[in-house]
Order: C-alpha cells, then structure tokens, then sequence
C-alpha cells in the first residue's frame, strides 16, 4: 500500500497493516530500496515473522517465500564434486563465482594455481569469465563453499616427486637469493 526508503508497507486486510523491512525482501539479491522490486499495488505473499501486539506491528518476510538457495547446493554439489560458474567479483584473497543464483563459492588465490605464486586473482581469472573448479568444502549451515581452480590443472610437484626420488642427482638453476 506504501513505499519508504527502506520499508515497505503491506495491506493484509481491512486496517490491518505489517512492513517489510528491506533486509526482509530477498535472499538472493542485495535489495537497497524496496522500489527496485515492489510498486504500490502489487501483490506480494509474505510469512509473518514476527507480532508484537503490544506495539501494534507485524513483521513481514518476503524472502521466507523464496526457495533457500543453500539447501539446493548442499544437495547437489557435494565435496569433491566439479562445478561451473561466472567470476562475480575479485577480491584480494579470491575470486567469488557463482554457483546457482543468489549462492557464491570463494576460491581463493592459494587454489587458483599449484606453483604459481598468487598476488591478485585478476592474475589469474577476470570479472565476467566463466571458470570451472572442484569443491573441497561445503558449509551450508554458514553458507559457505569453497571452490579450487588448480584441482583441474596437473600438479606439476606430485608429477615431479613421483618422477623422482631421493637421491637422485639433479641440475638445476638458481632463481632467488
């Protein structure tokens, strides 16, 4: 029935009123004003969150309608399981791909590569690329998952311990001092 910076207003019935609070609208996407995704005579379902009658208020969740995203990967993607998705957005430690709508996986600098040491991850991935990478963790009860690059590139240590053992005489060049 209304829209303010950051609430909006629902008629439920005749002179009963609830708000949605902005925080309360998705659990996808990061909503900064209710106009971005409600108008004034839409109509919304909503779960009641919370009644204080006393103070004459309803809490509405909008979001509690929606399909918790977490629980479709905790499903579907399961340690060790390979996953496909766009970089999101870089970090200094990462890189944040998402996996499903509304759920990003972090893989951090240190599983972007094997023996490339790492300083940003635009080294490595660019914003917008579309990455593949093996999940060693999933977290979904803190919605979390990790996501490691250099578990589909060969590993160029393991190749060279098993060519090699102790003992063996090698030539090699000094790179640092």
């Amino acid at each position: 029935v209304s829209i303010v910076d950051y609430v909006a207003f629902v008629g439920l019935e005749e002179g009963v009123e609830g708000l949605i609070h902005v925080s309360e609208m998705s659990g996808t996407k990061k909503v900064k004003t209710p106009r971005s995704i409600l108008e004034i005579g839409q109509e919304v379902e909503v779960v009641v969150s919370e009644v204080d009658a006393e103070k004459r208020r309803l809490s509405l969740s909008l979001r509690a309608t929606e399909a918790n995203p977490w629980e479709q990967v905790a499903e579907t993607y399961s340690v060790g399981s390979t996953i496909k998705g766009v970089v999101r957005n870089l970090t200094d430690f990462g890189a944040l791909v998402e996996i499903v709508p509304g759920v990003d996986g972090l893989v951090h600098i240190s599983d972007m590569s094997w023996t490339r040491r790492i300083n940003h991850p635009s080294e490595v991935v660019q914003k917008g690329e579309d990455v593949e990478a093996v999940v060693p963790s999933v977290d979904s009860y803190n919605q979390r998952i990790s996501a490691a690059m250099k578990e589909l590139l060969p590993n160029e240590r393991e190749e060279y311990a098993n060519a090699h053992g102790v003992g063996d005489v090698m030539k090699g060049t000094v790179k640092d001092i």
